[in-house]
């Protein structure tokens, strides 16, 4: 998923990471 992706790389950037499993499942 585009959005998922472009998510991903916005947490990884700002060290969110954790919100991405929440986000993506």
């Amino acid at each position: 998923m585009l959005l998922c992706d472009i998510l991903v790389q916005f947490l990884v950037r700002t060290e969110h990471q954790h919100l991405f499993r929440i986000t993506c499942g």
